[in-house]
């Protein structure tokens, strides 16, 4: 026997009421209710039939389990991890457990995530150039990729983003979707908006428009978090650039190419959306880790 399908589905229906409560985004709570899913299916597999019969032994071997049985990375372990935390909140503000045995889990110090290697100013550009922009796909792409550079934008905020929040005017975007729901109004360089405008009249004037979503597809409908990849795959191929270079990269190469130029972090922060300034902290340790390399190079008491 194990955990029956009706009460999973129970659980998980709820648990997606509780995280759009909390302003979750549709990207987050469709990553937690397939995380949260997945270990109900395991735990029944491991032959729990009740909530109760789930204890600390059963969640430490659920780790085993993600650890030696998986190919899941440390980074999307982790994530997992943090999905079963936040479902036994759940569970417990609703009395549906009455001890919590995630509360053994100690989540792995991952390093700062920007420790990665950043694009230069040198290779966002070839990637940009990558793009024909004679050809209608490519037309949308430069758009795409301009806009994420220029903004710092997310994924899911580009793919959100409606026709009437590029105000062109005023050389500003607003993002309605951005993490935990949080309202911004950024600004839209020059060039991007140029390309952005082209795009309007050269590709999102030519194509049948469903919906009124800003980037669309050759079949005028919303794009996936899929197809951005699949694009941003397809330049890097074709430039050679090395390392990831996907939405999430030019979000880090923004930050980090201002933060060279002296922009304060408070702007930064601003830009970029951060619900506290320790986030955008982030991005002075890359710069300090700059700086020791270039200490390290060129100091005359470290020639010696």
């Amino acid at each position: 026997m194990d955990l029956q399908l009706e009460k999973k589905e129970l659980m998980l229906a709820g648990f997606h009421e509780y995280l759009r409560a909390r302003n979750r985004s549709p990207r987050t709570i469709e990553n937690y209710l397939a995380r949260a899913g997945y270990f109900l299916t395991w735990a029944g597999k491991e032959g729990m039939e009740e909530l109760g019969q789930i204890d600390t032994a059963t969640v430490r071997g659920y780790q085993q389990h993600l650890y030696a049985d998986t190919k899941l990375t440390q980074g999307t372990q982790q994530g997992y991890l943090v999905a079963l935390k936040i479902l036994y909140r759940y569970f417990e503000k609703t009395g549906l457990v009455v001890h919590n045995p995630t509360t053994i889990i100690e989540l792995p110090n991952l390093g700062v995530r920007l420790g990665a290697r950043v694009l230069s100013a040198r290779e966002i550009t070839v990637l940009l150039n990558a793009a024909d922009i004679d050809q209608k796909i490519g037309l949308r792409d430069r758009a795409m990729m301009e806009m994420f550079y220029s903004t710092g934008m997310r994924t899911n905020e580009l793919l959100e983003l409606r026709l009437e929040d590029v105000d062109f005017a005023e050389n500003t975007v607003r993002i309605w979707q951005g993490k935990g729901n949080r309202e911004r109004v950024v600004p839209l360089g020059e060039i991007a908006k140029g390309y952005a405008q082209e795009y309007v009249r050269g590709y999102r004037s030519n194509v049948a428009v469903q919906g009124n979503y800003f980037f669309l597809s050759l079949r005028g409908r919303r794009l996936s978090h899929n197809q951005v990849s699949r694009m941003f795959r397809k330049y890097r191929r074709r430039t050679g650039v090395k390392g990831k270079t996907g939405a999430h990269r030019l979000r880090h190469a923004c930050a980090t190419h201002m933060l060279h130029k002296g922009a304060p972090l408070r702007c930064i922060q601003e830009l970029l959306g951060h619900a506290s300034l320790d986030t955008t902290q982030i991005y002075t340790r890359v710069e300090i880790s700059d700086l020791q390399r270039v200490h390290r190079k060129t100091h005359p008491r470290e020639q010696v």
